[in-house]
């Protein structure tokens, strides 16, 4: 999501796919311990913010190789 950011700042047009249902990756799994909730805020504000960047955000998408 990151480099999603930059990318849109550079002005290049950008769509994630995303493998699993939601986005953040192996950092969904980080905030599975209740005080680790800081990380799921971190995900969504990343979200949020790369929405409204324009960056279109594509979930449970698999590449056609993998199916």
């Amino acid at each position: 999501m990151e480099a999603a950011k930059v990318l849109v700042e550079r002005e290049f047009k950008v769509i994630l796919f995303e493998k699993s249902n939601k986005v953040g990756g192996i950092l969904n799994l980080a905030d599975k311990p209740k005080f680790k909730d800081t990380t799921t805020r971190f995900i969504e504000t990343l979200k949020t913010q790369i929405e409204n960047d324009g960056v279109k955000v594509n979930v449970s998408n698999r590449n056609k190789r993998e199916r």
